[in-house]
């Protein structure tokens, strides 16, 4: 019995260690220093960080998840875009479908935007995977992700 407890203590411990602050800071000298102690009185602006596991609540579902990290999304917006750039992130937001966003602005970002889209420049555009498509078209955009294999809700999805 007596054994389980100590078993216990030491597990929840280690969960305190684990949420301990790191410290860095500069001596005199100016050599950084990194511990988890904090650094002496006379030093000035430590930097202190804070490391948590994420929550499970903010994670998607295992399945988009693994979805996601064989067939990212990527959708190329611009400031003039408007209400089809609004459209298609809420499309995505909607899936829960995560994705990364690139700004299209100067004259060098349209020309890697035509040469990946096959001269389209016409934003937005999506990348899934490999699969691309210039504009917004709901009907287009829920094909490439359902062919890649997010799903259509989340509804019933373990996290």
């Amino acid at each position: 019995m007596r054994c389980h407890i100590l078993l216990m203590l030491c597990c929840l411990s280690a969960g305190v260690a684990a949420q301990d602050a790191t410290y860095h800071w500069k001596d005199e000298r100016g050599i950084s220093h990194y511990s988890d102690r904090p650094p002496p009185q006379s030093v000035e602006d430590p930097e202190t960080r804070r490391f948590a596991a994420p929550s499970a609540d903010k994670l998607p579902p295992y399945l988009v998840r693994k979805v996601a990290a064989d067939f990212p999304v990527t959708v190329y917006v611009a400031d003039t875009c408007g209400q089809p750039c609004e459209d298609g992130r809420a499309l995505l937001s909607a899936r829960g479908i995560p994705f990364s966003q690139v700004r299209v602005a100067t004259p060098d970002e349209v020309t890697a935007l035509r040469s990946r889209f096959n001269g389209s420049g016409i934003v937005p555009a999506i990348l899934v995977g490999r699969a691309a498509f210039s504009g917004f078209s709901a009907e287009r955009w829920t094909q490439l992700l359902d062919d890649a294999g997010y799903p259509k809700d989340q509804r019933g999805l373990s996290r």
